[in-house]
Parts: structure tokens; sequence; C-alpha cells
């Protein structure tokens, strides 16, 4: 859903909300809020809470591994994947299509698999719960018409993500 508004492009406001899922076990959560003239400046606020899971991921091994033994229970190589996220970005608008942006994403991944799992057995780096965190900085190039629907031009972007080390 987003408002028009004379003066203000693309809109306004937007708000998007977003509820998935599959019955193979995905789910895609969303709330994201954005604000393209923030406080009636040149930039643009977008933010996102959400929520991902995977109720049937499964783990095979580390590095070549040869086809799945069928004959084993399914427990033996799945796992659920559970990740709660945030993120904000902040966009400055430097004129004929141009912009500048910053953001930054935090999730919290969450692992759960039965103890005689491969993946237990094996325990592999990040099976643990994990926080993960990324800065990404970036240049855009965006000459759609109307951005919610647009009919003609183009959006370019080069992003530069950073994660910190452990």
């Amino acid at each position: 859903v987003y408002r028009l508004a004379e003066g203000r492009k693309p809109y306004q406001a937007a708000i998007d909300l977003q509820g998935y899922a599959s019955t193979g076990g995905l789910q895609n959560h969303f709330l994201r809020l954005d604000l393209p003239s923030f406080l009636g400046s040149r930039l643009r606020l977008i933010t996102t809470v959400g929520y991902e899971r995977n109720g049937a991921a499964n783990y095979y091994g580390i590095g070549y591994h040869p086809d799945p033994d069928r004959s084993l229970p399914a427990p033996y190589y799945r796992y659920f994947e559970e990740n709660p996220f945030a993120n904000a970005l902040v966009r400055w608008d430097l004129g004929r299509g141009f912009s500048t942006f910053a953001r930054y994403h935090l999730a919290l991944t969450q692992l759960r698999y039965e103890e005689s799992s491969l993946l237990a057995q094996q325990a592999p780096y990040g099976i643990e719960a994990a926080r993960f965190s990324e800065l990404t900085l970036g240049v855009l190039f965006d000459t759609r018409d109307f951005e919610p629907a647009p009919k003609s031009g183009v959006l370019l972007e080069q992003r530069l993500p950073q994660s910190p080390k452990r």
C-alpha cells in the first residue's frame, strides 16, 4: 500500500506486509515501511522487520558427497532453520537518478535438528545459534518513470556488502 502526495516522488509513504507459507515448510513474513522523503529531506528511509523459517532444509555433508542413503529416516538429513531479522536502509538522492545508500541487516539464526542427524554428527562451523550482521554501501541509478509500476526506465545498483569476522 502506498500513499501518493503532490510533490513527493515516488510517493509519500509505503507499507508492505507479507505473510508467506508453503506446504513444503517455508515461511517468509515481513513488515516494511518506506519513507522516500524522510522528514521532508532528500533522505529515504526503509525499515523492515521479519521472520524466515525453513522447516524442510536438508544437510548432506560437507563438500562432495554421494547421493543420500534413502534407507535412512528423513530426520537423519533434515533440520529446521529460523531467522528473525531487521534491517534499515538510508538512501541519499544526489539528483539526475543517482543515489547513494547504506543498509544495515541483522538476523538471528537458530538451527534445530535431531541429535542422531548427520548435521549433529559432523557439527560444521556455524551450527550453533548465531547473530549475522551486514553493512552494505552502494550507489543507484534509477530512471524508472513510476517506481511502484514502471513502464520505462532502468534501475542499476552496485553494492559493497561487509560482515564482521568472528
